[in-house]
This record gives C-alpha cells, structure tokens and sequence, in this order.
C-alpha cells in the first residue's frame, strides 16, 4: 500500500562524538539480540552496513539488509536504530575526511530510501475507512539545513503510533503559512541538525503561533539538542524529543495504534 506521508519541498556536520557513541551503542545492542557476538565484530559489522550504503554497487546494500532480515532483525529496529547509526558514521567519517561528501550524499539518499522500502502500511483501522480524520502532524527541516533522513524516520515512526505527517524541507516562510492555513496539525515538529538554527527557530516558532487557530504545540528534535530548558526558552517551543512517542508524550497526545515498537535510541534523528 502506498506511503502516505506527505512531502512538501523546494526544486551539516557536526554531529556530537558522544551522541555517535551512544547511537551506536543502542544499534550494536539490536545487533546483538540476534546474533550475539563480541564488540569488536558488531562494530566491524556496523562499519560494513555502512560501508555498504556508499558502495558503488548497489548490491552491497541489498546484501547487507537481507543479512539483517535473515538474523530476525525487525524492519522497525533498522529504521529506529541501526540506519541512523550508520548515517551518524558517515558523519563522522566524512568528518575524519576518510569519504567525500559526495559519498555522504548518496548515502543520505540511500538510507532514506531503505526507509520508505522498510516502512509499513497504514494501520488496519485507517485502511478500512480511508474518510476517518486521522490526525496529522507537520515535521518541518528548516531552512539552512539539508537532512531528510531523521524526518522520514520520524515519519514512519507516527505512521506506526496511527497519525500521518506532512514534511517540508527548506521552505519559505510564506509556504509553511499557507500550509498551516490548509490543514489543521496535531503538532509541529521542527527538526535541529545544528545549533546554530536555533535563533531562526525562535522566529519560526512564532510564525506558527501567529497563523494557527487554536494552540498548536512545537516539538524540536535533532542530535545537537539536550532537554535543558534553556533552549526552550531561547525558542519558545514546548519541549524537545528524541522520537514520535516521546513528542507525542510532551504534547499530551495519544498514542492511536501499536503496529510496532518506537524505542528511543537516546538522541534525535538527523541526517
């Protein structure tokens, strides 16, 4: 069945070491829950995944998931866990300049696209009447910042908890209006790849505040962001989250279907 996210878009580096660290410590614990082994050889395969994503045959990927598969690793755990930890390595790597950005680029895409293969289909409820109001939520990747991966992540984890999301990347101020005034949202989340964002989120969180009709909250994610409150303040969001359950839980929304577990991987999602 057809992924409904929706995707409104115009024709960084930086990643922490220790947000590295500890998304790569949750994906090698995936690993390890089916084919335990020592450290060293799940970091060695982490790297291979990787590896795999960039490669010039394209085949190395395939082999690579199918691998995962066949060690009964569930699809959620590989878009939740193992996928953002290998895009945080490509980070790093391309960082220590050991690839091009070029590399990290069709990675980034790669990646994205295993996502969407991955992702599963509308729940049961919603694809037995296709007119129920399901609940929308807005992810937006503000302007300045590149990543689509984390969002379409995101995407598919609120597809699992039954809501359906709408993603603008590098939108004008003027388009996410129009698009607050033509459908209502359940929440918006701002995706921060960067810290150096979050003066332009201030601005756009009180766009949002001066368009939508009713209090609609404001959810930043992204791996350069902690829960302190100072960065709440200085944008004037409603609070930070590292996955869809938790900005649900910040929001004091439900949680409408459980088509599969959303574990936290302790940090956001940015690519």
């Amino acid at each position: 069945m057809k992924d409904e996210t929706q995707y409104v878009r115009r024709p960084s580096p930086g990643v922490p070491e220790d947000e590295i660290r500890r998304l790569a410590r949750t994906a090698l614990t995936v690993l390890a829950g089916s084919v335990p082994t020592d450290v060293d050889v799940l970091n060695a395969r982490l790297a291979d995944i990787t590896t795999a994503f960039i490669a010039p045959d394209e085949e190395d990927r395939h082999r690579a998931l199918l691998g995962l598969r066949q060690d009964g690793i569930d699809p959620h755990d590989i878009i939740d866990h193992v996928i953002p930890a290998a895009a945080r390595l490509l980070g790093e790597q391309w960082m220590a300049d050991t690839i091009s950005f070029a590399h990290v680029t069709i990675g980034a895409a790669r990646m994205q696209e295993t996502v969407h293969a991955l992702s599963i289909r509308p729940t049961a409820a919603v694809a037995r009447d296709r007119r129920r109001d399901v609940p929308t939520v807005l992810l937006i990747v503000p302007r300045g910042e590149q990543h689509t991966l984390g969002p379409c992540v995101l995407a598919d984890q609120f597809r699992r908890l039954g809501y359906r999301a709408v993603i603008m990347v590098d939108s004008k101020p003027d388009e996410i209006v129009a698009q607050l005034r033509t459908q209502r949202f359940a929440l918006v989340g701002i995706s921060v790849g960067a810290r150096r964002t979050l003066a332009s989120v201030k601005d756009l969180v009180e766009l949002i505040a001066s368009v939508v009709t009713r209090v609609t909250p404001v959810v930043l994610g992204g791996a350069s962001l902690d829960r302190a409150e100072t960065e709440l303040h200085l944008t004037g969001a409603h609070g930070v989250a590292g996955d869809a359950r938790e900005a649900l839980r910040v929001c004091g929304l439900p949680v409408l279907a459980e088509d599969g577990p959303v574990r936290s991987h302790t940090g956001g999602v940015t690519a």
